[in-house]
């Protein structure tokens, strides 16, 4: 398991308002795309999350890749999450390089994941050529 500690996510959204109002709704999974470096020894991974806001406190978010397993690489995105339904997000996008195994990945996959989950949402995407 490799943590991204130096790969800080970009805040792009500081309050979001969930358009739905049915708060029994999961959040929104990952949007996520992915390529291959132009010399092919990375994998370029960009994710888009929605993180709850808990109180008055901006969430804080972690990106963390699981590793390969057959072709896919396999990341999640951990935080923590409020008790009762969100009303309001913040948006988080990260953007880092994975460069372990790189030859043996065709697809990637993203995951929410928080302290105690009900429903895991992901999203897989293909790799694309540079």
């Amino acid at each position: 398991m490799t943590t991204l500690t130096s790969n800080q996510p970009y805040l792009i959204c500081a309050n979001f308002q969930l358009p739905s109002n049915d708060h029994n709704s999961p959040l929104p999974a990952p949007l996520v795309t992915s390529r291959y470096s132009a010399d092919g020894t990375a994998v370029l991974v960009r994710v888009v999350v929605f993180v709850p806001i808990l109180g008055d406190e901006v969430p804080s978010a972690e990106l963390t890749f699981l590793g390969v397993a057959g072709d896919q690489l396999t990341c999640i995105v951990n935080f923590k999450e409020s008790e009762t339904p969100p009303d309001q997000c913040v948006v988080y996008y990260f953007e880092t390089e994975y460069t372990e195994n790189v030859g043996a990945i065709k697809q990637v996959a993203a995951f929410l994941n928080n302290e105690d989950p009900i429903t895991s949402r992901g999203t897989v995407t293909t790799v694309q050529t540079c």
